[in-house]
């Protein structure tokens, strides 16, 4: 038995190193993925100073102003819906009241049969 144990332990502590190594690993591909990036986005900048929206050329930043652009359009569109009527048109609010006494209806003729 103490073999057993003495394998299971020399098992558990390779697959924890292991574990480990590959975490590492991963944690070194993103690293060079976003070094890559940055200069990238430095070659970018140097080559079309026009097209980057960023005139320092901090990656972080030119990260950033997709956000902002869709943030700045989220704004608008909840301007929008804030100027629109809260109540709902009599029309609109006839035909769900129809449609919620109907569903009442069936529901009451439901709860009949079940009887």
């Amino acid at each position: 038995t103490r073999d057993v144990l003495r394998t299971d332990n020399i098992s558990q502590s390779y697959l924890s190193c292991m574990t480990k190594a590959i975490i590492k690993l991963f944690k070194l591909f993103a690293l060079i993925r976003v070094i890559a990036n940055a200069h990238k986005q430095q070659e970018t900048t140097k080559s079309a100073p026009t097209r980057d929206p960023v005139s320092d050329g901090d990656a972080s930043t030119a990260c950033a102003h997709p956000c902002f652009d869709r943030l700045q359009r989220l704004e608008t569109m909840i301007n929008e819906l804030s100027r629109r009527p809260v109540e709902i048109p009599e029309e609109k609010e006839s035909l769900l009241l129809g449609s919620l006494d109907r569903i009442r209806s069936m529901e009451s003729d439901l709860e009949k049969t079940k009887k």
